[in-house]
Formats: structure tokens, sequence, C-alpha cells
């Protein structure tokens, strides 16, 4: 675990750098400390430590985190999108939901993301659950890893833009 001393002495160089010529919060600023702390080896979890630090240290206000902003950031530091619904189901959901609607996202039944999560609670050894979204036009394969990725032959038209929502919002495409 990396400590509040390690956190502290980031933002200093950082300052001194000159990094902060635009005020950073929540995910970015967790980011790009975890950036400098673990380097190439950042990760989503190491990207969560640092900005629980950042909160205990209130250097970052709980209001200030959004998961959309660390979709944007993640980009930026070459950080793999964690949508997988066995490892990270709340970043996963909170993706889904911004792609396809809260209502769409909150569907019960027959190939929902509900539905797809009660499939992976039976540990299936191989192949992939299919889930509707809005309108049934855009589909997503979830596969026994908990991976889930978006169908580019179901999307929605324009299909482009869709797709490219889809990348933007950290989907694999299948």
């Amino acid at each position: 675990m990396v400590s509040k001393v390690q956190i502290q002495n980031v933002l200093k160089a950082l300052a001194v750098a000159g990094a902060f010529m635009v005020p950073l919060a929540g995910f970015p600023l967790a980011a790009l400390v975890a950036k400098k702390l673990y380097g190439d080896s950042v990760s989503f979890e190491k990207v969560k430590e640092v900005l629980s630090q950042l909160i205990q240290m209130k250097k970052v206000k709980q209001e200030e985190v959004s998961f959309k902003d660390w979709l944007v950031f993640s980009e930026m530091i070459n950080v793999q999108s964690p949508l997988n619904l066995l490892k990270n189901r709340e970043e996963t959901l909170v993706a889904f939901g911004l792609m396809e609607g809260d209502l769409v996202a909150k569907r019960k039944g027959k190939y929902t993301i509900d539905d797809a999560i009660e499939w992976l609670k039976g540990n299936p050894e191989d192949g992939n659950y299919v889930i509707y979204g809005d309108g049934g036009t855009n589909r997503y394969f979830v596969y026994p890893n908990g991976d889930i990725k978006f169908s580019a032959g179901h999307a929605m038209y324009p299909s482009k833009q869709t797709i490219q929502k889809a990348k933007d919002l950290g989907f694999q495409i299948h």
C-alpha cells in the first residue's frame, strides 16, 4: 500500500514542476499521482488506492470523484479501462449506464446486465451471455471471465459514432 508520505512527495514534485496549471481533482489527480508512483505498472486498483489516500488526506473531496472523469483521463495515461463484471462491477455498470441510459441499465429479465451477473454466478466454463441494449439494437457479449465487449455488428445507427462512444467508455469491441 502506498503511504501518505509518498503521495505528499509526489504532490510536491508535481507542484514544483508546474503540473497544476489546470487544477485537478478526483480520478484525474489520483491517476496522475499513481502514474508517477507506479510508472507503467499503474492499474485501476492502484489509482483507487491513491484516490482513497487522497480523500483521507483531504486533498480530494468525495463529491469530486466521477467515474466519467476516470474514463476520459485513463486514455491520457494509457490505463486500460476495467470493464469486467467480476473484477470491477461498479465501474462496468457505470460505463454501461452511460452507454445505454439508466432505464436499460436497471432493467430486469432476460438479456439484461442483471441476468448476465446471475449467469456469471453459475461459474460458466465457456460460451458467452448476450445483453441487449436500448431497443435490442446494441448488444454486448459477456464472457466467463467477466469481460464485457460491445458488438460492432449490432451497433445502433449511426454505427460509427456508437462504436466510438463504446470505445470512449472503455468497452472492448467484438
